[in-house]
């Protein structure tokens, strides 16, 4: 590969496609373009593209949708996702699905060619470690095809495998981003350059002493469980949590941590700081427009609540109906003012949330009693299925109240007339499980993770048709982590879908929690 890489740009705004392909031009990268997924996909078959540059929503095929397909079709190609709508989920969603970086709009150029640095160097080291994987196997034929003594053979072995190892180590010391190896004890025995570039320690300063003096746990128990799941189940864990730098700065971090056998445990650090603090940016700005518009559109509210009551006039039956539109439009930007602001709270930290014990049966009861005008509109049916006498949870009756309604709500919306909703309520061993499903149109299971999502709905007629923010969901799933719960959704299409959540059982009588 030469030193500027083949770089594909996919945007389906023309202006931000032609700037940054002119920009990347001018830098002396090779650059092609493409206006949507589709065409992306076909320049990354017919061409030899090192670097992808793609936006995260487009109309058609997504960014994510891209990634996956470019991922299938030449594994090696580094994509790297652009979005205007950057949250933390969304960016270790599409680490995850294997993007080399995340970008939040606007960005600047040099940002950019920032991170197509980092890439091209990835790149490099990736065709470096192929190159010694050749060379080592070359080296085993040659090995296996000598006829000398078996000394001989153990020393020339022994020898490549020390400069191979060498060259390995070398690339981990030369990464920029931290890489640190822990003994049984949990100390810091290997310390790289990167580490030392973002948390201010030198090797000298850091070595021998213990993981928890740089990582911030929220309690002991999710320490406990993080080491059980790497050493116990021998798998790699993915999380994220604070740490504090040399400085004392406080550091947003996303670590993958495995254990290395005969060696210890390895820690990958990704720093998110800059991520978090714009998604709390982004947090407070729809907080404050959201305030904002609450008082105008309950104003608007009530004058047209006056109109249709007479006052000034009777409105004539034309009138009236565009009243019917005014009221119904401004009840929907209200509810969608309502739930940006719960999660503008959630995210920021600054929901209180009063928890006590509760009996879920009589939540699930009182939440019914309240939708039934709602399903009778379509003469469907709400049934309680209670499994028998469960003990109480500790919650707050109004966030499990929210869940159930927009569950319930949903329900109403995706199931056609004359139809049954089934709630359940079951304890299994130490949590207790709410189910409420339904006989509607069903989901398929590609969109399972994604409706959990902010301002996601799956794209189609029925859909659209039933309305909605599309935060609902997201809400939901918000309100589960503050509780220590679990919310998801089991569907096929045609057959209904079943949204569960669950509740740890617990012996705390009352608390007060605050996110965050």
């Amino acid at each position: 590969m030469e030193t500027l890489s083949n770089v594909l740009v996919i945007d389906d705004e023309k202006g931000l496609r032609d700037m940054l392909s002119y920009e990347l031009h001018q830098q002396g990268y090779h650059v092609s373009a493409a206006a949507n997924g589709m065409d992306g996909i076909k320049k990354v078959r017919k061409e030899d593209i090192h670097i992808v540059l793609t936006d995260l929503k487009m109309p058609g095929m997504d960014g994510l949708t891209v990634l996956k397909q470019i991922k299938e079709i030449k594994p090696d190609v580094e994509v790297i996702l652009m979005t205007g709508f950057g949250t933390v989920e969304a960016a270790v969603s599409c680490l995850r699905t294997g993007a080399f970086d995340f970008i939040t709009k606007p960005y600047t150029i040099n940002e950019i060619s920032h991170v197509l640095k980092k890439a091209e160097e990835t790149l490099r080291l990736k065709q470096m470690i192929n190159s010694l994987n050749r060379n080592l196997k070359e080296a085993n034929i040659k090995l296996e095809g000598m006829n000398k003594s078996l000394e001989n053979k153990i020393t020339e072995r022994t020898r490549e495998l020390t400069v191979s190892r060498e060259k390995y180590r070398k690339i981990i010391d030369d990464s920029h981003d931290p890489i640190l190896l822990l003994d049984e004890k949990k100390r810091i025995i290997r310390w790289n350059k990167g580490a030392e570039l973002t948390f201010g320690y030198s090797e000298g300063e850091i070595l021998d002493r213990s993981i928890d003096d740089l990582l911030s746990w929220e309690n002991p128990g999710i320490r406990k469980g993080f080491w059980n799941e790497v050493l116990k189940r021998k798998g790699v864990k993915n999380f994220v949590t604070k740490a504090t730098a040399r400085n004392r700065d406080v550091l947003h971090v996303n670590i993958t941590a495995c254990e290395v056998t005969g060696e210890g445990v390895s820690m990958i650090i990704r720093d998110i700081t800059k991520e978090k603090q714009i998604e709390i940016m982004k947090s407070e700005f729809v907080s404050n427009v959201s305030h904002e518009l609450r008082t105008p559109l309950t104003s608007i509210k009530g004058a047209v609540e006056l109109i249709r009551a007479g006052a000034g006039g009777t409105p004539s039956p034309k009138q009236q109906d565009f009243l019917e539109i005014i009221y119904h439009n401004t009840i929907r930007l209200i509810d969608l003012i309502s739930d940006l602001l719960d999660l503008s709270k959630i995210e920021s930290g600054h929901m209180n949330i009063e928890m006590k014990m509760n009996d879920m049966a009589v939540i699930i009861r009182n939440t019914i009693k309240e939708m039934l005008p709602v399903a009778g509109k379509k003469s469907i049916s709400i049934v309680f299925n209670d499994a028998g006498p469960v003990p109480q949870v500790l919650c707050s009756e109004d966030k499990m109240k929210q869940v159930l309604v927009n569950l319930i709500g949903n329900a109403v919306k995706f199931s056609p007339e004359q139809s049954k909703i089934s709630v359940i309520l079951e304890k299994k061993e130490n949590i207790l499980q709410v189910n409420v499903a339904d006989n509607g149109i069903g989901i398929e299971k590609q969109y399972f993770e994604m409706i959990f999502d902010k301002f996601q709905q799956v794209d189609s007629s029925s859909t659209r048709m039933a309305g909605g923010t599309g935060l609902g969901l997201a809400i939901a799933r918000s309100i589960m982590e503050l509780h220590k719960g679990k919310i998801w959704v089991e569907s096929k299409p045609g057959k209904g879908s079943v949204f569960s959540f669950t509740l740890p059982v617990q012996e705390v009588k009352s608390q007060e929690v605050k996110n965050g």
